[in-house]
């Protein structure tokens, strides 16, 4: 197992020359998924902007996986045509699924540690009263 400062020299390394591939990438997922969907949502009431930006963020989910697939493709020397970052539509169901999987799971481990905490908390509570 490596150090950080290892890990992260080789990281600089393999972006050594691919810089510019890179940040072209990361403002055309920012603008996409960032601008347009909050841009849209402010124009309306909170409840309604709420609405829209969970409908964008869902709509988004396949270019978020693209421009993981991007930079991974980038790192390994492969292609890196920018038209890669919208693969991920290609298999819309099972990219949004998964973020649908790992959200719920989040959300219950969330649940499990939360809720035991609350119930500890008011044992002790009880016990130390008296």
């Amino acid at each position: 197992m490596d150090t950080n400062q290892g890990y992260k020299n080789r990281a600089l390394a393999s972006l050594e020359g691919k810089w510019t591939n890179g940040i072209i990438a990361a403002i055309i997922y920012l603008l996409i998924s960032g601008c347009i969907g909050q841009g849209a949502a402010m124009f309306f009431d909170v409840a309604t902007g709420y609405g829209i930006s969970g409908f964008w963020y869902i709509l988004c989910l396949p270019l978020e996986w693209g421009i993981t697939v991007y930079f991974l493709n980038l790192i390994r020397n492969e292609d890196i045509a920018y038209e890669r970052l919208f693969d991920g539509y290609k298999d819309f169901v099972r990219i949004f699924l998964a973020g649908f999987l790992v959200s719920l799971c989040v959300v219950i481990g969330m649940l499990l540690l939360i809720i035991p905490g609350i119930i500890f908390a008011m044992m002790f509570a009880r016990n130390c009263s008296g």
